[in-house]
């Protein structure tokens, strides 16, 4: 009898470790399928202050259209985005949507703006938060469709930057943002899931913390929408 339940205790153990296994990898088939669109082919732009490089006449003639990023030069430069080290959800909790700083809970039932979330958005958020609580190194060499956008963790720009690498470098690279992603939190089906992610641009400006959902549509996962 007791050799059964070490047999049983075993197999719901080896069930367990492949489903961990099969959704950490999941994830990051997600990541690789979203991460263009995720990060913005506007991005591929030159930054607005470019225009100050112009002649003043220049600069007037052009001030308006150059607001918009897809009216800008591409930019040929290498273009660095920094990812932090760990999959989790960001420390700023003020931040976070849904969270309540009074009471200290996350709000599963409605966005920041009151509205009702779906019952599958519910479940899905519900899990995410949880599932967030524990960081997860993150495995950047997973993560590798990014079309001209180049990856390095946080603390490896930290060094480039002690090294006044960027400054040197000015002509040659650019690095545009730092980001944090979350682990996704999946469905039973696996075809549906969500995460958090968390953008800064280089000079310290911040965006809203934005839960986007995302449905493996053919055997592809697309972005659905996002939750502020």
């Amino acid at each position: 009898m007791k050799v059964s339940i070490k047999i049983i205790f075993l197999l719901i153990l080896i069930s367990f470790l492949n489903c961990t296994q099969n959704t950490n990898e999941e994830q990051y088939i997600v990541y690789n399928d979203i991460f263009i669109e995720l990060y913005g082919t506007d991005n591929l732009h030159v930054p607005f202050t470019h225009l100050f490089k112009l002649d003043s006449i220049t600069q007037d003639s052009i001030h308006d259209k150059f607001i918009f990023p897809k009216n800008r030069p591409i930019d040929n430069r290498r273009l660095i985005v920094g990812m932090h080290d760990y999959l989790t959800m960001t420390q700023n909790l003020f931040m976070l949507p849904n969270y309540n700083l009074s009471t200290n809970k996350i709000n599963y039932k409605m966005n920041n703006r009151g509205e009702k979330f779906k019952d599958f958005e519910t479940n899905l958020i519900k899990k995410l938060y949880q599932l967030n609580k524990y960081p997860e190194p993150i495995s950047l060499e997973k993560i590798n469709n990014t079309g001209r956008f180049e990856l390095l963790k946080s603390s490896e720009i930290g060094k480039l930057r002690d090294n006044n690498f960027f400054k040197e470098n000015i002509d040659k690279v650019c690095y545009q943002a730092s980001i944090t992603l979350s682990k996704i939190a999946f469905d039973e089906t696996m075809k549906n899931g969500c995460f958090l992610y968390h953008k800064i641009d280089n000079g310290g400006h911040g965006h809203p913390i934005l839960i986007f959902f995302v449905k493996k549509i053919e055997g592809r996962w697309k972005i659905t929408h996002f939750i502020e």
